[in-house]
């Protein structure tokens, strides 16, 4: 995730909370920027199907083990 510029908190919030909200909607939910949303939509839609599908696998077992 480093590498793709992602903040692992940030990134574990969009893995659950990007189904259920557009844009804007997620922007004000995480408090950050409609921009910066989108670097993160990028940043995944970068990754190799294989890495998404892992960082969404460790992020979300994260999320359920809390």
């Amino acid at each position: 995730m480093i590498e793709h510029g992602l903040t692992r908190e940030n990134a574990a919030k969009y893995v659950a909370w990007s189904p259920c909200f557009n844009r804007k909607e997620l922007a004000e939910e995480m408090q950050l920027s409609e921009d910066s949303i989108f670097r993160y939509k990028r940043a995944f839609a970068e990754m190799s199907a294989v890495e998404r599908l892992q960082v969404i696998s460790v992020l979300s077992q994260e999320l359920l083990d809390e």
